[in-house]
């Protein structure tokens, strides 16, 4: 799309028109002249197209695409290896990249495509399964690396413009979709967590998009893009949703893994299974969200505190399980090395152990 021609009498006109709509309603009236600039073709307009073109451009340089070479594994007799294709940001000048756990799990090598052509071997730093979906690949090659800044996801309001830069398909690299901002702090269902904080859009996401990014007008990362939901818990089809972690969780997680290799989680030691009120009460049980113990492993610290294969867990830490915070959810609100109490139902007994989480 090419700009609109100013001549020095058109844009003297539009200046003295914005300064009217300053003048005549103070702030509200800043809001109408920006977008009476941008519409007609002023400082933006010169300076390089519309605002999403802008947003696009500062966008694409960070965007890179993941191609895994997943670990072989047995699947019917027979040796599989797939290839997955997906996307990421750099997000630190030094050459790292987040994107989707699930675009690089169980990968065997990683090879990331940068904007300018350049392809070079990443390495996993770390991922944060299964709290969120986010993972931290590091370039193994030489700079410089273009690295988009992060936005504060805590200022978004509900209809403003986003823009998604990500990868679709194998066949179209760098695509550019606009929508808005369809919902903020979303949870969302998925594997054995709720996740938390997530942002709703309506831009167009497809295969590939995962670990795309979200931007403001500003060109602000503000979140990662990493579920489409397409359809209800009764099959019906869904349009237009479209879920990303927010860049307050990348911000904590992403950074935590960046600067120390990891971002410290609470782990005790054993196996679980969410168990439903419904199921819950089909087993002989009290009506009630829980966590069935599976199994415990040796010398953790579930074993030390008291924890045993068949308990169910009510309980930790003070806070009850729910369906909407199932046993990860309170798992990870506990602090690390500090005693924690655990109820549990033990045969027909309610009791209540102490377990002292570690750092996995």
């Amino acid at each position: 799309m090419e700009g609109k021609r100013w001549s020095k009498r058109s844009w003297a006109a539009s200046v003295l028109a914005g300064l009217l709509l300053l003048l005549l309603a103070g702030g509200a009236g800043a809001a109408i002249a920006l977008r009476y600039f941008d519409d007609h073709g002023g400082p933006a307009a010169v300076g390089g197209g519309s605002v999403t073109e802008r947003v696009a451009a500062a966008g694409l340089p960070s965007l890179v695409i993941i191609v895994v070479t997943q670990r072989p594994r047995q699947e019917d007799g027979e040796t599989v290896q797939d290839v997955t294709l997906g996307s990421g940001i750099i997000i630190d000048g030094r050459g790292f990249v987040v994107t989707n756990e699930h675009v690089v799990r169980d990968a065997a090598r990683i090879i990331v495509t940068l904007a300018d052509g350049r392809k070079m071997r990443g390495t996993l730093v770390s991922d944060d399964r299964p709290f969120t979906d986010l993972a931290v690949v590091r370039l193994e090659g030489g700079g410089p690396f273009s690295a988009l800044s992060l936005g504060d996801s805590d200022a978004l309001h509900l209809g403003q413009t986003l823009v998604m830069v990500g990868n679709s398909l194998k066949y179209f690299p760098a695509s550019v979709t606009t929508g808005v901002v369809s919902g903020l702090h979303r949870d969302w269902a998925q594997d054995d967590i709720v996740m938390e904080d997530m942002l709703q859009t309506d831009a167009a996401v497809n295969h590939g998009n995962s670990g795309g990014a979200l931007l403001t007008e500003r060109g602000e990362l503000v979140g990662l893009v990493t579920k489409v939901v397409d359809q209800t818990e009764l099959g019906q089809p869904v349009q237009g949703i479209a879920l990303a972690i927010s860049s307050r969780t990348i911000r904590d997680v992403a950074e935590a893994m960046i600067e120390r290799g990891s971002k410290p989680r609470p782990a005790l030691g054993l196996v679980h299974a969410d168990v439903s009120p419904d199921l819950a009460a089909a087993n002989g049980f009290l009506p009630v969200q829980a966590a069935f113990v599976r199994s415990v492993a040796s010398g953790s610290p579930a074993e030390r505190g008291g924890l045993r294969p068949d308990d169910l867990i009510l309980s930790m830490g003070g806070i009850t399980l729910t369906e909407e915070r199932p046993y990860n959810n309170v798992l990870m609100r506990l602090p690390i090395g500090r005693a924690a109490p655990v109820e549990v139902v033990r045969g027909r007994a309610r009791i209540t152990v102490t377990v002292i989480p570690e750092a996995r």
